[in-house]
């Protein structure tokens, strides 16, 4: 596997800055009331969560289903895995701030490395190539030095940068990072070279319960009262809690280059490996084709407590599509299962074609189509 540091090249073209509508009304949009059909349907299933869809900074669908809401509020989420985005963001701006470069490995963050692991390098914590399995050793682990031991502990589940292996005790070893680096907390980091500058409103993170006049959806799997305390599990790898305007807004945050430069932009959408399915990987970001051939550029998450996430890009347009859900898996079973918010992912791919935003300049046009990372 290549594990440079380098990206695909991303020319990026900052769309014009425009108040966002506040409504989907408007001229008649077949679009618009196919995916307000599909999406009703979903709720008389069991959805029960919000869905943005834009084209750029101008909204087209911005909704909530399934979900009492008092008036001008709106409901934020905790979106699983989509944390691993910003924590990767604030790595890129933490480097930049540091004698840090991508390439630096363990062994000259942290004492007592042990040797199998000296060698892993901040670009192989984020691309998901660190050889560290999905263990959730911080779980319930409330002090950052025991977190770290549990981490570094690990057998590998591979050489560091011999393949992809997706592990969220990576995320949180770079969560580590920040904190034994900036020497602040994890959170106010993110605070300050991030959330502030991006602009996003619903921002916080894990323990923090709903403040005065915030609205969270209950949960398939409510937490205990006593639950909510400081765990490292739920720090770099998950634990933020968003609104569906939030991850607009971040979008449209890195498409105008406010949180990083483009070549960060670059190493962060990457792809810099392939998974063995063809999945190609920027730092927690995917490619793909989807059926109908449009390229897709995508982050996710999803909990087994019912919280699930989805942010879908459009790369050669600037189409997003976003939903959020706390109701959990739509489907139940041994198998895999599909969260909510997937589903309603589906119902707007469907409803959306290529042509949804035509005539508009891309978020992130690409010189050439992304090539695999082999």
């Amino acid at each position: 596997m290549n594990r440079s540091d380098g990206s695909l090249w991303l020319a990026l073209i900052v769309t014009a800055v425009a108040a966002p509508a506040t409504s989907s009304d408007g001229p008649h949009n077949p679009a618009i009331e196919h995916a307000r059909e599909a999406l009703g349907q979903l709720q008389d299933e069991g959805f029960a969560g919000s869905i943005l869809v834009a084209c750029g900074d101008q909204i087209l669908l911005h909704e909530h289903y399934g979900i009492e809401l008092p008036a001008d509020q709106t409901p934020s989420y905790w979106v699983a895995s989509i944390t691993k985005q910003f924590t990767a963001a604030a790595v890129l701006n933490l480097i930049t701030e540091t004698d840090l470069t991508l390439q630096t490995p363990l062994k000259e963050i942290f004492e007592q490395v042990p040797e199998d692991k000296a060698d892993i390098t901040i670009h192989d914590l984020l691309s998901h190539q660190s050889g560290l399995p999905q263990a959730f050793a911080s779980s319930g682990l409330t002090r950052r030095d025991a977190a770290l031991a549990a981490i570094l502990s690990l057998p590998l589940a591979r050489p560091p940068g011999t393949g992809f292996g997706y592990s969220n005790d990576a995320y949180t070893l770079l969560a580590i990072l920040v904190e034994r680096v900036s020497g602040v907390r994890y959170e106010t980091y993110l605070g300050r070279s991030v959330i502030d500058r991006a602009g996003l409103r619903n921002a916080t993170f894990w323990p923090r319960q709903a403040r005065e006049g915030e609205v969270i959806p209950p949960l398939a799997t409510p937490f205990a009262s006593d639950a909510y305390q400081d765990n490292w599990d739920f720090r770099g790898a998950t634990g933020m809690r968003l609104s569906v305007e939030d991850l607009h807004q971040w979008i449209l945050a890195l498409d105008r280059l406010q949180i990083l430069n483009q070549q960060q932009l670059e190493q962060l959408l990457g792809p810099h490996v392939t998974t063995r399915g063809g999945l190609r990987v920027g730092y927690n970001w995917f490619w793909e084709t989807a059926a109908d051939g449009r390229p897709l550029l995508w982050t996710r998450g999803q909990e087994q407590y019912g919280a699930n996430a989805v942010l879908y890009l459009f790369p050669g347009t600037d189409l997003i599509l976003v939903a959020a859900t706390h109701a959990g898996p739509a489907e139940t079973g041994s198998g895999p299962v599909t969260g909510w918010s997937r589903r309603a992912r589906d119902q707007m791919i469907d409803a959306f074609d290529r042509n949804a935003c035509a005539g508009r300049e891309p978020l992130f046009a690409s010189t050439r189509a992304p090539a695999s990372a082999n």
